[in-house]
Protein backbone atom coordinates (compact mmCIF):
# COMPACT_ATOMS: atom_id res chain seq x y z
CA UNK A 1 0.00 0.00 0.00
CA UNK A 2 1.26 3.34 -0.82
CA UNK A 3 0.00 7.02 0.50
CA UNK A 4 0.53 9.44 -2.19
CA UNK A 5 -0.74 12.54 0.02
CA UNK A 6 -0.56 15.69 -1.97
CA UNK A 7 -0.57 19.57 -1.02
CA UNK A 8 -2.87 21.90 -0.66
CA UNK A 9 -2.40 23.66 -4.32
CA UNK A 10 -0.61 21.60 -7.41
CA UNK A 11 1.49 23.83 -8.66
CA UNK A 12 2.01 21.89 -11.40
CA UNK A 13 -1.34 23.35 -12.51
CA UNK A 14 -0.84 26.73 -13.94
CA UNK A 15 -3.87 28.25 -12.19
CA UNK A 16 -2.56 26.96 -9.18
CA UNK A 17 1.20 28.18 -9.49
CA UNK A 18 0.68 31.94 -8.11
CA UNK A 19 2.88 33.19 -5.46
CA UNK A 20 -0.08 33.34 -2.87
CA UNK A 21 -0.85 29.65 -3.80
CA UNK A 22 3.07 28.58 -3.30
CA UNK A 23 3.51 30.41 -0.04
CA UNK A 24 0.21 28.80 1.55
CA UNK A 25 2.25 25.25 0.69
CA UNK A 26 4.80 26.32 2.03
CA UNK A 27 3.60 27.60 5.50
CA UNK A 28 1.08 23.89 5.47
CA UNK A 29 2.50 20.71 7.04
CA UNK A 30 1.12 17.83 5.05
CA UNK A 31 -0.88 15.34 6.68
CA UNK A 32 1.38 12.60 7.53
CA UNK A 33 1.17 9.03 5.91
CA UNK A 34 0.94 7.48 9.27
CA UNK A 35 -2.24 9.91 9.74
CA UNK A 36 -3.67 8.75 6.34
CA UNK A 37 -2.92 5.03 7.59
CA UNK A 38 -4.95 5.54 11.09
CA UNK A 39 -8.32 6.47 8.92
CA UNK A 40 -8.48 3.12 6.28
CA UNK A 41 -11.02 0.99 7.31
CA UNK A 42 -8.66 -1.83 5.87
CA UNK A 43 -5.26 -2.92 6.70
CA UNK A 44 -2.20 -4.09 4.17
CA UNK A 45 -3.25 -7.90 3.54
CA UNK A 46 -6.57 -7.57 4.12
CA UNK A 47 -9.26 -8.34 1.43
CA UNK A 48 -10.82 -5.68 0.32
CA UNK A 49 -13.96 -4.96 -1.67
CA UNK A 50 -15.26 -1.80 -4.05
CA UNK A 51 -17.63 -1.15 -1.54
CA UNK A 52 -15.06 -1.06 1.46
CA UNK A 53 -13.18 1.15 -0.32
CA UNK A 54 -16.05 3.71 -1.66
CA UNK A 55 -16.95 4.09 2.14
CA UNK A 56 -13.27 4.29 2.98
CA UNK A 57 -12.91 7.53 0.32
CA UNK A 58 -16.37 8.55 1.82
CA UNK A 59 -15.44 9.13 5.56
CA UNK A 60 -12.29 10.23 5.01
CA UNK A 61 -13.84 13.10 2.53
CA UNK A 62 -15.98 13.89 5.13
CA UNK A 63 -12.92 14.55 7.81
CA UNK A 64 -12.24 18.51 7.37
CA UNK A 65 -8.53 18.15 6.69
CA UNK A 66 -8.94 16.49 3.15
CA UNK A 67 -9.69 18.18 -0.15
CA UNK A 68 -10.27 15.00 -2.31
CA UNK A 69 -9.69 11.32 -1.55
CA UNK A 70 -9.36 8.68 -4.48
CA UNK A 71 -7.83 5.23 -3.54
CA UNK A 72 -6.84 3.35 -6.68
CA UNK A 73 -5.20 -0.24 -8.00
CA UNK A 74 -1.75 0.60 -9.10
CA UNK A 75 -0.42 -3.04 -9.58
CA UNK A 76 -1.39 -6.74 -9.45
CA UNK A 77 1.11 -10.10 -8.73
CA UNK A 78 0.58 -13.08 -7.25
CA UNK A 79 -3.05 -12.84 -6.70
CA UNK A 80 -2.47 -9.21 -4.87
CA UNK A 81 -3.47 -5.77 -5.42
CA UNK A 82 -0.97 -3.21 -4.74
CA UNK A 83 -3.09 0.13 -3.53
CA UNK A 84 -2.11 3.63 -3.78
CA UNK A 85 -4.34 6.21 -1.23
CA UNK A 86 -3.85 9.38 -2.68
CA UNK A 87 -5.02 12.49 -0.45
CA UNK A 88 -5.48 16.21 -1.50
CA UNK A 89 -4.88 18.26 1.69
CA UNK A 90 -7.20 21.36 2.26
CA UNK A 91 -6.25 24.54 4.69
CA UNK A 92 -7.13 23.59 8.09
CA UNK A 93 -5.51 27.04 9.75
CA UNK A 94 -8.81 28.83 10.75
CA UNK A 95 -7.97 32.65 12.46
CA UNK A 96 -10.55 34.63 13.60
CA UNK A 97 -11.16 37.94 15.62
CA UNK A 98 -14.26 39.86 16.58
CA UNK A 99 -15.18 43.45 18.54
CA UNK A 100 -18.42 45.06 19.04
CA UNK A 101 -20.27 47.71 21.39
CA UNK A 102 -23.80 47.62 22.47
CA UNK A 103 -25.23 49.78 25.23
CA UNK A 104 -21.68 51.49 26.01
CA UNK A 105 -19.82 47.62 26.91
CA UNK A 106 -16.67 46.63 24.19
CA UNK A 107 -16.98 42.90 23.49
CA UNK A 108 -13.50 41.70 22.17
CA UNK A 109 -12.52 38.21 21.09
CA UNK A 110 -9.94 36.32 18.84
CA UNK A 111 -9.71 32.73 18.04
CA UNK A 112 -6.77 30.50 16.62
CA UNK A 113 -7.66 27.29 15.73
CA UNK A 114 -6.02 24.14 13.15
CA UNK A 115 -7.94 21.12 12.62
CA UNK A 116 -4.90 19.60 11.74
CA UNK A 117 -2.20 20.87 13.55
CA UNK A 118 1.50 20.10 12.44
CA UNK A 119 -0.22 17.03 9.82
CA UNK A 120 -0.87 14.59 12.58
CA UNK A 121 -4.55 14.89 12.28
CA UNK A 122 -4.82 16.71 16.08
CA UNK A 123 -7.29 20.14 16.65
CA UNK A 124 -5.86 22.28 18.49
CA UNK A 125 -7.72 25.74 19.39
CA UNK A 126 -6.97 28.89 21.25
CA UNK A 127 -9.73 31.83 21.78
CA UNK A 128 -9.72 34.68 23.53
CA UNK A 129 -12.54 37.23 24.83
CA UNK A 130 -13.70 40.13 27.10
CA UNK A 131 -16.99 41.80 28.09
CA UNK A 132 -17.61 43.95 30.85
CA UNK A 133 -18.32 41.22 33.64
CA UNK A 134 -15.05 38.75 32.33
CA UNK A 135 -11.97 37.53 30.35
CA UNK A 136 -12.20 34.39 29.00
CA UNK A 137 -9.43 32.18 27.48
CA UNK A 138 -10.78 29.45 25.74
CA UNK A 139 -7.82 26.14 25.11
CA UNK A 140 -8.88 23.10 23.15
CA UNK A 141 -7.34 19.75 22.32
CA UNK A 142 -8.85 17.09 19.75
CA UNK A 143 -7.44 13.76 19.02
CA UNK A 144 -8.37 12.49 15.95
CA UNK A 145 -10.49 9.64 15.04
CA UNK A 146 -10.04 6.60 14.00
CA UNK A 147 -12.29 5.00 11.84
CA UNK A 148 -11.75 1.47 13.14
CA UNK A 149 -12.23 2.94 16.56
CA UNK A 150 -14.78 5.99 16.47
CA UNK A 151 -13.18 6.89 19.67
CA UNK A 152 -12.60 10.99 20.37
CA UNK A 153 -10.08 12.20 23.17
CA UNK A 154 -11.09 15.92 24.02
CA UNK A 155 -9.27 18.13 26.36
CA UNK A 156 -11.29 22.01 27.53
CA UNK A 157 -9.77 24.49 29.47
CA UNK A 158 -10.90 27.70 30.47
CA UNK A 159 -9.12 29.83 32.79
CA UNK A 160 -11.49 33.40 33.45
CA UNK A 161 -11.43 36.24 35.01
CA UNK A 162 -13.31 35.48 38.01
CA UNK A 163 -12.60 31.14 37.84
CA UNK A 164 -11.44 28.53 36.03
CA UNK A 165 -13.33 25.21 34.40
CA UNK A 166 -11.26 22.64 32.45
CA UNK A 167 -13.13 19.37 30.96
CA UNK A 168 -11.64 16.05 29.74
CA UNK A 169 -13.77 14.09 27.84
CA UNK A 170 -12.86 10.26 26.74
CA UNK A 171 -15.53 8.75 24.51
CA UNK A 172 -14.93 5.04 23.66
CA UNK A 173 -18.08 3.18 21.60
CA UNK A 174 -19.03 -0.42 23.27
Amino acid sequence: MRIDNRNIFDVANEKENGILYRAANALHIRTRAAVVRRQLLFKPGERVTVRLIEETERLMRSNRIFYDVSIVPVGYRDGVVDIEVRTHDTWTLEPGASASRAGGTNKTGFTLRDTNAFGTGILIGASRSSDADRQRNHVQGLAAPRFRRLDRDRLLAFPLSDGQSNALSIVRPF
